[in-house]
């Protein structure tokens, strides 16, 4: 009865312990997920500021004609 009880114990330690691993991918996971966005708006801004660089540049045009 023992030596049941104790395997049928080891079993269960291993099923609980692929589920942990898992949810520690799943983790992962959406870490990457929040990175993409990071980089996504990093690339926003640099757009942001190109355009304010061109609005600068034709300013100064129109002040050359006059």
């Amino acid at each position: 009865m023992l030596i049941v009880k104790n395997f049928g114990n080891a079993k269960h330690q291993r099923k609980q312990q692929q589920q942990q691993q898992q949810q520690q991918q799943q983790q992962q996971q959406q870490q990457q997920q929040q990175q993409q966005q990071q980089q996504q708006q990093q690339q926003q801004q640099q757009q942001q500021q190109q355009q304010q660089q061109q609005q600068q540049q034709q300013q100064q045009q129109q002040h050359r004609t006059l």
